[in-house]
């Protein structure tokens, strides 16, 4: 905000200069100063992350009902229904394109990393397991609702197989084990 505040009085500085050697009138510059700001605002109010929890918990389950694979059209409409709560939700000012699917699956990857244990695979019988450090589950997930966690493990359960399945899929002679 200091900087907003810097920025502003750089420009009303710059304009002042421009209005006493004749360009402009007063009403031009305060027009132009206010105009700025607005402008700035609005630009940072839009680039303000999403905090919601409800909005997270959301994206949670929509990946969990669709079980979207990496490259799949289910992101698209995980994106379409999430750009909708957003909207409905007041936390964007119109119903189109906060997210397209490729900045949604972004989002999903960074709401699932560090939040919750990477999901690993037990390469003896290719089923998922949550390898959890000691000190991890304790310190990182304590402030979190069960329902949420339970919500994480899943949609980083999806992802694991998600991930799995593409590479598999790329390079069939690998011999990457089937899930």
């Amino acid at each position: 905000m200091i900087n907003f505040l810097l920025f502003v009085l750089t420009i009303l500085a710059t304009l002042t200069n421009i209005w006493f050697s004749g360009v402009l009138s007063p009403a031009m510059v305060i027009r132009i100063c206010l105009g700025g700001s607005m402008v700035v605002l609005q630009i940072w109010s839009f680039s303000r992350p999403i905090s919601n929890e409800t909005f997270r918990t959301k994206l949670l389950l929509e990946v969990i009902t669709h079980r979207p694979s990496i490259a799949g059209k289910e992101w698209k409409t995980i994106t379409y229904n999430m750009n909708q709560y957003l909207f409905k939700a007041g936390l964007w000012k119109t119903p189109y394109h906060f997210f397209c699917e490729h900045q949604c699956y972004e989002f999903f990857k960074d709401l699932i990393k560090g939040k919750y244990p990477d999901v690993q695979w037990d390469t003896a019988n290719t089923q998922p397991f949550i390898s959890v450090p000691e000190n991890q589950a304790a310190t990182q997930n304590s402030d979190v609702e069960p329902t949420v966690k339970w919500c994480l493990f899943k949609a980083a359960e999806i992802q694991a197989h998600a991930v799995r399945e593409y590479w598999q899929s790329q390079y069939p002679d690998v011999g990457i084990p089937a899930i």
